[in-house]
């Protein structure tokens, strides 16, 4: 079995091949370890039936974390921000509406109206105060809205508050690229496992923008030092899967928490014997080869051959090779998670306008004073039992 002095072999530009395929078009060997399975190679040897997929994988260490002042505006999402600043444009409209015009038709006094400029502080301030006082010569309308907007700017602020406490602790991390059009653009230093020349030549000889940006700075490293240099900061190391595997289950301990991956679906190339064309072995290698793949044996050679250098600790034969982030970044709040809120502000519209609308009816249906007075704060009660 011929294992290649280049990998797979390269088609080179005197049309000779190199590696497994040159020494099985050259009769040196009658079956190859391991190759990618393409057309371009059928011409000159058969294959057995895959046993994996190659493909790459993107690596990198930690990213540096973020520490600005616009962690202020994180802890909501930018359309959680507009309806909150929508929210509160209304509830002042409301407020003046109700006490400048409404209110004025029950109670004929002057002095029920605040101002323009202390309804607009009170509305704004209760944003920054957990109490803020209600003037006592305001209308009853007024008060229910004025206590139900409380509640409202009580939830808003709790959950801003939580939020912007986990990120003062932990904030978030750059954004890392996540693909190869990312990582082009990226300022990442890149490094690249070199088996072979094949994804040399892919990246050389590609018409693709992203692929020539990529192949002007990487830098061919050996798997384990492409792996070691992913944790420095603006450092990612494309690497096949298989490599990558493997060092992780045998050369680098239980350090895959701190490293953060990601599978490109961008190259993908089938794996399977070569053999010699028109071998006599292609059948049997072609029915072994199937039963493997189909049975996991790969998979299962891979984590047997770092077994002995691998920390049992880590749980990684249980568990598969996991990568999560260590710190990810905190969730963003939407809509719904203010929901409550928002009705609160709505529940508060609907209060004034119903103590509002009894009012003004009591008060054309002439009742005295005393009455109305009893009957609205009796409603009010009942309100207030409900919300709790």
């Amino acid at each position: 079995m011929g294992t290649g002095g280049g990998a797979t072999g390269v088609l080179l530009k005197n049309g000779t091949w190199n590696g497994i395929m040159g020494d099985l078009m050259n009769g040196i060997s009658e079956v190859g370890i391991c190759a990618g399975i393409s057309l371009s190679r059928y011409a000159y040897v058969d294959f057995s039936y895959f046993f994996n997929y190659l493909e790459l994988v993107l690596s990198h260490g930690p990213t540096p974390r973020i520490y600005t002042w616009k962690a202020l505006l994180w802890p909501f999402s930018q359309p959680l921000w507009n309806c909150i600043a929508v929210n509160t444009a209304l509830a002042i409209t409301f407020l003046l509406v109700l006490e400048r015009y409404l209110e004025p038709l029950v109670f004929k006094r002057a002095n029920l109206f605040w101002g323009y400029g202390n309804i607009i502080s009170f509305i704004l301030s209760s944003f920054l105060f957990r109490c803020v006082k209600i003037p006592a010569f305001a209308g009853r309308s007024t008060k229910a809205f004025c206590i139900v907007w409380s509640l409202c700017v009580l939830t808003i602020v709790t959950v801003y508050l939580s939020r912007l406490f986990s990120l003062f602790v932990s904030p978030r991390r750059e954004i890392s690229p996540g693909n190869l059009n990312e990582l082009a653009t990226s300022d990442y230093d890149i490094g690249m496992t070199y088996f072979g020349g094949l994804l040399f030549h892919t990246f050389k000889s590609s018409p693709r923008v992203e692929y020539k940006k990529i192949f002007s700075r990487w830098s061919p490293l050996k798997p384990n030092e492409c792996l070691k240099r992913g944790f420095k900061p603006k450092f990612a190391c494309l690497s096949y899967n298989t490599d990558f595997n493997l060092m992780l289950y045998s050369l680098r301990g239980d350090i895959e928490h701190l490293l953060t991956h990601k599978r490109l679906s961008v190259f993908e190339i089938p794996m399977g014997l070569p053999l010699e064309k028109n071998s006599i072995y292609s059948r049997g290698f072609h029915a072994a080869m199937s039963s493997t793949f189909e049975c996991g044996l790969l998979k299962k050679w891979v984590i047997n051959t770092g077994a002995v250098d691998r920390l049992a600790k880590t749980g990684i034969f249980e568990n598969g090779i996991k990568q999560p982030n260590v710190d990810p970044d905190v969730v963003v709040l939407n809509l719904l998670h203010l929901k409550g809120a928002l009705n609160s502000f709505v529940g508060g519209v609907s209060i004034a306008l119903i103590t509002f609308t009894l009012e003004l009816l009591l008060k054309f249906a002439r009742v005295p004073q005393c009455r109305i007075s009893k009957y609205i704060f009796s409603i009010f009660l009942q309100k207030i039992k409900l919300f709790k």
